[in-house]
């Protein structure tokens, strides 16, 4: 089973979306650096996909109430959602202005651990992701690449305890949810593996993935039907990848097994 990991933030003056997909620690990187705002000045914000008011003041006060704050000053209500593309502009203060430098230079750590990451030096990664968080401890990203960075060393009793914080605090996250069950595979708790692979698949139906790696932990508890019955699931999704190839290979094994039955 490989570990994936796939990541979006947003490095905020420049209002830049950037986007990391690390796949067994492979990743390409677009470094963005943010210029530092200067208090009492007002800023303008292009809103990203999926921005809300909340998550606009949490990245640029550190605080999610100040949201209608920011949409009463723009000529809007909080129920109104800001549009994605659409310019904002951000009044800052002198404590603001602060956050936003601490912020600035906790992300351009955050971009030297991705960096580090895709070099597989995973330990000086972890170390990177520490110092940005005790910058700027809401980077939860940061804490997700840590995590993951702990998988691909081995060490997923760590990856664990990370993942268990980030999946109580984004309950509905397949990424979070997935890496998660990863790791309690690895670590041979296959009905805990089982439980998050289960709720990853109650979220997305079709998350090839999750149902790979659920017919691989009933397969390592013996539970033939249901490994068979999730590799037929899973072929009916994907018959063509690499992954397709492996998946046939279990079934026919399984089905082998079984004398035909099934």
């Amino acid at each position: 089973m490989r570990v994936y990991a796939k990541e979006a933030w947003r490095l905020l003056i420049l209002s830049a979306v950037v986007m990391l997909v690390i796949v067994l620690s492979s990743c390409g990187v677009r470094k963005v650096q943010p210029p530092p705002a200067r208090p009492g000045k007002v800023v303008t914000h292009r809103v990203a996909f999926g921005e809300t008011w909340r998550s606009i003041a949490r990245d640029f006060y550190g605080d999610e109430s100040r949201a209608k704050e920011i949409a009463s000053y723009n000529g809007m209500k909080i129920g109104e959602k800001p549009e994605p593309g659409s310019g904002l502009r951000i009044p800052l203060k002198a404590g603001d202005a602060e956050h936003l430098e601490m912020r600035r230079k906790a992300l351009s750590l955050y971009n030297d651990g991705l960096d580090l990451a895709s070099k597989r030096r995973f330990a000086a990664a972890i170390e990177t992701f520490d110092r940005a968080l005790e910058l700027d401890g809401g980077i939860e990203m940061a804490r997700y690449n840590k995590a993951v960075c702990y998988q691909n060393l081995g060490m997923h009793d760590r990856a664990v305890k990370i993942l268990e914080v980030l999946c109580r605090a984004n309950p509905k996250n397949v990424d979070y949810l997935f890496a998660l069950g990863n790791s309690f595979f690895y670590l041979g708790r296959y009905s805990e593996a089982e439980e998050r692979f289960d709720a990853v698949l109650k979220i997305k139906s079709g998350h090839l993935k999750a149902l790979y790696a659920l017919a691989t932990v009933y397969e390592k508890e013996g539970r033939s039907e249901k490994a068979i019955e999730t590799w037929r699931r899973y072929l009916a999704l994907d018959g063509t990848s690499e992954w397709a190839d492996e998946a046939r290979k279990h079934l026919s094994s399984l089905q082998g097994a079984s004398g035909g039955r099934h």
